[in-house]
């Protein structure tokens, strides 16, 4: 899956497919990415289109359940769910994918003191399991703790500065 990706490329459904398997999504706005009927449908969802065997999607929606605490949850209705709440079923049913890159938009948005630390740990770890992170914040914080490489763009959408962290 190597050069550029192209709307072309794209229109092609095995690339396509291929493609959203290895590119993990978790939107800033959670309501907008969530729209199954039960926290467990959410989750499974995304699993259940890369074509597994219904063992594996339920083995795989289990595990993202209870790592991501939410398995009291499953049979709730995302839309009725606390911002924290909604951000984790968000992150379950991206993680039952095992993408190789996870991007975030503003992932620490609408969290509480105690949830953006869950939030860096998590993302700590997936880091160290060998995932690329990519995520855009306002808050300076989260990118020295957790950054490799940072990329600065001011009001305008000029890029500012790239550059890898030490």
């Amino acid at each position: 899956m190597g050069g550029s990706i192209t709307a072309a490329l794209l229109k092609d459904s095995l690339f396509a497919k291929g493609f959203h398997q290895k590119i993990g999504y978790v939107w800033q706005n959670t309501d907008a990415q969530l729209f199954c009927a039960t926290v467990e449908e959410e989750v499974a969802f995304g699993v259940r289109q890369m074509g597994l065997g219904e063992d594996e999607v339920k083995k795989r929606t289990e595990d993202a359940l209870q790592l991501l605490g939410i398995a009291k949850l499953r049979g709730r209705a995302p839309y009725y769910l606390s911002g924290g709440e909604k951000k984790r079923t968000a992150i379950a049913a991206v993680l039952v994918m095992n993408p190789s890159v996870w991007t975030l938009d503003e992932p620490f948005a609408a969290l509480d003191k105690k949830g953006q630390e869950w939030l860096l740990e998590f993302l700590g770890e997936l880091k160290k399991a060998g995932k690329t992170i990519i995520f855009s914040a306002h808050e300076r914080g989260y990118a020295d703790k957790l950054a490799d490489a940072e990329l600065n763009i001011d009001e305008g959408h000029g890029v500012r500065s790239v550059g890898e962290k030490k």
